[in-house]
């Protein structure tokens, strides 16, 4: 899908919250699809992140560890995920 029919479905009110089948969040889909700028649009519209943090740290750990043949642009858009995941998660508290 081009990065603007996805603009414009979330223009019309797609919820960037939509969860999909198995209870997928759309961010995990997206990720799990290597559609890294689709997962950027997301958390720029506000999709939540602190619930699916751990498999989405787990997509771009692996996409990190296996940058070879990806586009500059999709390598950029990896890093810049990892950036905000990393900035987005919340202290660790020792139990």
């Amino acid at each position: 899908m081009p990065t603007a029919n996805f603009t414009a479905l979330l223009d019309r009110g797609l919820d960037v919250n939509l969860s999909g089948g198995h209870e997928r969040p759309l961010i995990v889909a997206a990720a799990e699809s290597d559609r890294w700028n689709f997962v950027l649009i997301l958390m720029d519209r506000g999709a939540e992140v602190s619930r699916p943090a751990k498999r989405l740290a787990e997509l771009v750990q692996s996409r990190v560890e296996s940058t070879s043949g990806r586009p500059p642009e999709m390598k950029a858009d990896i890093a810049r995920v990892n950036a905000r995941l990393a900035t987005a998660k919340p202290p660790l508290t020792p139990r």
